[in-house]
């Protein structure tokens, strides 16, 4: 800057802070439309979890976030987010440009920059998000409570559906069973949970004349801590109308309530933590209560949600046909071709759902044909469709497609076959492949065959 003076670097390491209350002012600097800084006032309208765009590419895990209704426009992005007090509570995240809404922005909170910098420092890079790795389902209906042997104990919680095999709590969850609790945080039937659970800390929030000093110690719901209650939450409230005069008393306990009464998905009871910390869950299994304790990291998707930064495509080709992981940009960028319906949602499950069962495992895409007369003749409208097998094989990955072609030409077979889920089948003359491979390659502008990632997976065997 032109001043020339000492910058002074603002703080997030606090933990003691209390968080800003929902109608607690905000205030958001950052340099949208030009080069002077820009101070924008708004208010903290709720708590809610979001996934980030970038957070590790194998998960669909939710973070914390704060919605503001200060504008947060190009060049607000990453600036500080100031709170009444003149504390740091977040940096300036998004805003909702996609659902029609207006002065709806999202703040990160600090709480998730201190663990993403923790990580950083322990792993030397982002290690990504711990994250559920189970399906669950609601508990509304008092019937499937009851069935469940629920309601006798007055007990609520969400029902696992499924666990996925490689989620690290899979070796404490089983389908059917009921979570009651994370860490002593009871979920809720419809699956959110009291975003903090020590009632005096939505009265110190409240305070506007509170130091940090006199601050308490910041127990949000990833504490261990066990729940204050409803009464503890309007006991905070009564606190705080009665430590204030009038209007300033009144705004105190709105406040204080306003705090008590947030409530988020039970997801950011597990997506809080740091990568490979313990969390101890109550479940219901079988009609009785029982207590485990689990490890939480990433989970890893069988399709991923992007590539990576900077990162150059993974394929495979052998007759003209080309192969690549599926992955959901792959899914969206093939949008137009997949004009059949039931093959786009064939896709679009897989993309969703499926979950891996063992590391390295993929599913193989045919994605398009490069069209060459002496090789592939005639299967023009097979692609884009999924791999199952070659020459009989059963392919679990693009590893084990490059295997198998190259084994099929050392053994001297005569034809590749290759078979597709919606059971269409490819059959290619081996020679020719290896004859055409460079023509078809260069009528193309392609300079290899295989992706520089598979050569070198395939190097490091």
């Amino acid at each position: 800057g032109g001043g020339g003076g000492a910058v002074t670097p603002l703080s997030i390491d606090d933990a003691s802070v209390p968080p800003p209350p929902a109608g607690g002012q905000v205030l958001c600097c950052g340099y949208p439309g030009g080069d002077n800084i820009s101070v924008t006032k708004g208010i903290i309208s709720r708590y809610d979890m979001m996934r980030f765009g970038h957070e590790g590419g194998d998960s669909t895990a939710k973070l914390l976030v704060i919605q503001i209704d200060a504008a947060i426009n190009s060049g607000n992005s990453g600036g500080p987010v100031f709170d009444g007090m003149g504390r740091v509570c977040g940096v300036a995240f998004c805003k909702d440009a996609d659902n029609g809404t207006d002065n709806v922005g999202y703040i990160i909170p600090t709480s998730v920059l201190r663990t993403f910098v923790a990580e950083v420092q322990t792993h030397g890079k982002w290690p990504g998000i711990p994250g559920l790795g189970f399906d669950f389902q609601t508990i509304e209906n008092e019937c499937q409570r009851r069935a469940l042997k629920m309601e006798e104990a007055g007990l609520s919680g969400v029902l696992v559906t499924s666990v996925a095999p490689l989620a690290p709590l899979s070796s404490v969850l089983k389908p059917l069973d009921v979570i009651l609790s994370i860490d002593g945080v009871e979920v809720a039937n419809d699956g959110t949970v009291r975003l903090w659970t020590n009632a005096g800390e939505a009265a110190a929030a409240a305070t506007p004349a509170a130091t940090p000093e006199a601050a308490p110690a910041d127990t949000p719901a990833d504490s261990t801590e066990g729940e204050a209650g409803a009464s503890g939450a309007a006991g905070a409230a009564g606190e705080a109308k009665a430590g204030g005069d009038g209007a300033a008393g009144e705004a105190k306990a709105n406040a204080a309530l306003a705090i008590a009464g947030q409530r988020v998905d039970f997801d950011h009871l597990i997506t809080q933590r740091r990568v490979g910390s313990t969390v101890a869950i109550s479940l219901l299994r079988d009609g009785s209560q029982i207590s485990v304790i689990g490890t939480v990291s990433p989970v890893p998707r069988l399709v991923p949600l992007y590539h990576g930064y900077d990162a150059f495509p993974s394929y495979f080709i052998v007759g003209g046909l080309v192969f690549a992981p599926l992955s959901v940009p792959l899914l969206e960028s093939m949008g137009s071709e997949l004009t059949d319906p039931l093959l786009f949602l064939a896709f679009q499950y897989m993309a969703d759902n499926l979950a891996k069962k063992k590391e390295g495992q993929q599913i193989i895409v045919l994605q398009r044909i490069l069209s060459s007369d002496d090789v592939n003749f005639g299967y023009d409208e097979v692609a884009p469709a999924i791999l199952t097998s070659l020459n009989g094989v059963e392919l679990n990955s693009m590893l084990e497609l490059a295997e198998q072609v190259e084994a099929a030409r050392k053994s001297g077979e005569q034809f590749y076959t290759f078979e597709t889920k919606s059971s269409q089948r490819v059959v290619l003359d081996v020679k020719d492949c290896a004859k055409h491979e460079k023509d078809v390659l260069a009528a193309n502008q392609i300079q290899s065959a295989m992706s520089t990632d598979l050569r070198d997976r395939r190097k490091g065997k």
